[in-house]
């Protein structure tokens, strides 16, 4: 490789490749680089792969906030934060309040409906978007703003080969840099 004259496509996809693990250790604006990387062109079945699965991962992750910030499990919270409050007003302490006979069944009611909200929020928001996240990671990067794209949402979800993931996040990037390079 040393022995071939790179062009400048090459040269900015290996330094690019050099660069990339800084970056996301310095944590880049993840929206931001998502965001732009949907402007790929689509020459290939493979462009038009990725961007479905970014556009998808897109509209869970829009639901998956929306929810924790607006919908029925940032209300769910909200009271249990009420209600946690009101215990603690009312018995001195959350600690009291769960010794106490009085208390004790109002706090496991108030946990027991945030656990339940909880379980829903995983199971409807945030296990698909799990999954999208990965299957987006999976998908071979069509350009640089891609692999951005990746790293982020490997970082952002704390991607790991334990988490369903055929191969292990590293092992994806590497073989998306190789190909990357050779364009």
């Amino acid at each position: 490789m040393a022995a071939e004259k790179h062009s400048s496509t090459r040269r900015r996809v290996l330094g690019a490749a050099v660069a990339l693990p800084v970056l996301a250790l310095t944590g880049l604006p993840a929206p931001a680089v998502i965001a732009r990387s949907g402007a790929t062109r689509q020459s290939s079945p493979a462009d038009a792969l990725w961007t479905r699965r970014l556009a998808r991962y897109r509209r869970l992750h829009a639901r998956w906030k929306a929810e924790a910030e607006t919908g029925a499990f940032r209300q769910a919270n909200d009271e249990y934060n009420q209600a946690r409050a009101d215990l603690i007003a009312r018995f001195g302490s959350w600690e009291k309040a769960l010794r106490s006979r009085i208390g004790k069944p109002l706090c496991a009611a108030a946990f027991a409906r945030v656990s339940a909200a909880e379980d829903v929020y995983y199971d409807r928001f945030t296990a698909p978007l799990n999954r999208a996240a990965i299957r987006l990671v999976l998908t071979p990067a069509p350009d640089l703003l891609a692999l951005l794209a990746k790293i982020e949402v490997i970082h952002g979800h704390g991607l790991d080969s334990d988490d369903d993931m055929r191969r292990t996040p590293i092992e994806v990037l590497r073989n998306d840099v190789e190909r990357l390079g050779k364009r």
